[in-house]
């Protein structure tokens, strides 16, 4: 038995919050790419050569955003052409016509219904709130006690409520402004910053970026789960190479940085030396 406190503390997060604007624009909406017969083509072109809208992103625009240093912007902010209503019931699944209900049975198991508009979410990317993973009891069947603890620190409220009212300057802009017609669901009302941040309390969720639960760290933080090397503390021949090896959250999304520490551990764990260093302006 080998106590290490430090197994699923410090759960960080890329904290997400969705703004949304209605537009009375389909033909500039991916929205209209959910009929089912616009998303058997889409998917047609997609299989046969990888074009079209179902070749890239759903984003159409991605931004970091700073507030105090340029170099290490707290807000991750994604434009996505349409709004996206979740966990669609099935109250409104039969007030939608059929043809866009059926394109969502194909795409999305009929659980969300896309609509023409604008959603804009704010990723924060270094939160203060940290969470935990627990085990539920000894059972290993059975789900794991997370706790995301978000906004238990109020700098991550006063952080996303600046972002907010950034992104509300940015599409109060006529260039942007003329496409849409107002803020929906709870932003439509939110106005005052006790209202803003009941708002973003209702709209926050996961950005998908959970990491930092079996950190690495040195030997002398006692909260530090893995050693330089991505050893498992007190055992032989385990290491963790994941997002929850990082000792923080980075600033963007994990993948690229999980693959760097994976290539890193296999030459470790090979003796291989480390590869030269490589200038990306010169290939």
């Amino acid at each position: 038995m080998i106590d290490l406190p430090g197994v699923g503390a410090h759960l960080a997060d890329h904290v997400d919050v969705s703004m949304q604007w209605a537009s009375d624009r389909l033909d500039l909406s991916h929205a209209r790419h959910q009929r089912l017969d616009k998303a058997a083509l889409l998917m047609a072109r997609w299989l046969l050569n990888g074009s079209g809208p179902g070749g890239g992103a759903m984003f159409s625009t991605v931004l970091f955003h700073a507030f105090e240093d340029p170099g290490l912007p707290e807000l991750e902010v994604f434009m996505t052409p349409m709004t996206v209503e979740e966990n669609l019931g099935n109250g409104a699944d039969e007030n939608t016509p059929l043809l866009q209900r059926l394109g969502r049975r194909l795409l999305v198991r009929g659980r969300k219904v896309a609509r023409p508009g604008i959603q804009i979410d704010i990723n924060q990317e270094r939160p203060k709130s940290l969470g935990t993973v627990r085990l539920a009891s000894a059972d290993p069947t059975a789900p794991p006690l997370i706790d995301p603890n978000y906004f238990a620190d109020a700098r991550d409220l006063d952080e996303l409520l600046r972002g907010v009212k950034v992104i509300r300057d940015i599409m109060a802009q006529p260039q942007i402004a003329q496409y849409v017609t107002g803020e929906i669901g709870v932003w439509a009302t939110a106005r005052t910053e006790a209202e803003i941040i009941d708002a973003i309390r209702e709209t926050a969720y996961t950005g998908h970026h959970p990491c930092c639960t079996a950190r690495m760290g040195a030997d002398t933080d006692p909260m530090a789960v893995l050693d330089a090397n991505l050893c498992v503390r007190g055992t032989r021949g385990l290491r963790v190479v994941d997002a929850s090896a990082m000792p923080t959250q980075i600033t963007g999304n994990l993948y690229a940085t999980v693959i760097a520490m994976a290539e890193k551990a296999a030459d470790l764990i090979l003796d291989r030396p480390a590869p030269p260093p490589e200038n990306p302006l010169e290939t």
